[in-house]
């Protein structure tokens, strides 16, 4: 599976690099940043946040600038959840 891509329209405001949980993406101010496609585990955060519309998806489609407030959230169901910790533990933003 392949990852996001940054294309031509970056204009290196690097929001995306600042953003990227598992520090895939990298780049100069103001210059075209590009993403390390073996660390890239295709979350989808740097395509929610570009507002150059420089990112492409894992199948090469546009991704699409997404308010924060419309971002979805994880919720435990506490009907399910077997208190594992797993998700916990593998947290990249270390926010559970």
């Amino acid at each position: 599976m392949s990852s996001y891509t940054i294309t031509d329209k970056c204009v290196g405001c690097t929001l995306c690099a600042r953003s990227c949980p598992v520090k895939a993406i990298s780049g100069e101010l103001k210059k075209q940043h590009s993403i390390d496609s073996d660390l890239c585990i295709r979350c989808g955060l740097c395509g929610k946040q570009c507002g150059a519309g420089a990112i492409l998806d894992e199948n090469g489609v546009q991704a699409v600038k997404v308010a924060k407030t419309e971002w979805m959230h994880p919720v435990i169901n506490t009907d399910t959840c077997a208190g594992c910790s797993v998700c916990i533990e593998n947290c990249p933003e270390f926010c559970l």
